[in-house]
């Protein structure tokens, strides 16, 4: 319950992001690879959180996901970079736009607790 902390020194020292809610439960994080400066934050309370610059600037993208934010898991796609979450006991949700959209994928009712992308093989 002390927030989000970036280290930017290999581990060295660590400062707690402001602009990031203390209170809560910070689930998982996840980062893109095509976009290397996606980051993706998922949270019990806080619900969806993502940046676009490296971690810079935070914006929440919880529109078009269920009312109660109960954000249990995030994962970036490295084929696609499609952004997917998993909403307790309710669905997995898909955005092609980092989170700007989203839609329904499956597994309703179940509680996702981890992503799991296998890389394409090059042709």
């Amino acid at each position: 319950r002390d927030g989000v902390h970036v280290s930017r020194d290999s581990g060295v020292t660590w400062t707690r992001l402001p602009e990031l809610a203390e209170d809560g439960a910070w689930y998982n994080i996840d980062f893109g690879t095509r976009h290397p400066d996606r980051i993706a934050l998922a949270s019990w309370n806080q619900g969806l959180v993502v940046s676009e610059d490296g971690g810079r600037t935070w914006v929440p993208r919880r529109d078009g996901l269920p009312p109660d934010g109960r954000i249990m898991r995030v994962g970036i796609d490295p084929d696609t970079d499609a952004l997917y979450v998993s909403v307790r006991t309710d669905d997995v949700y898909r955005s092609d736009d980092f989170g700007r959209t989203w839609r329904e994928t499956g597994l309703k009712g179940s509680t996702v607790s981890q992503f799991l992308f296998v890389r394409r093989p090059s042709p």
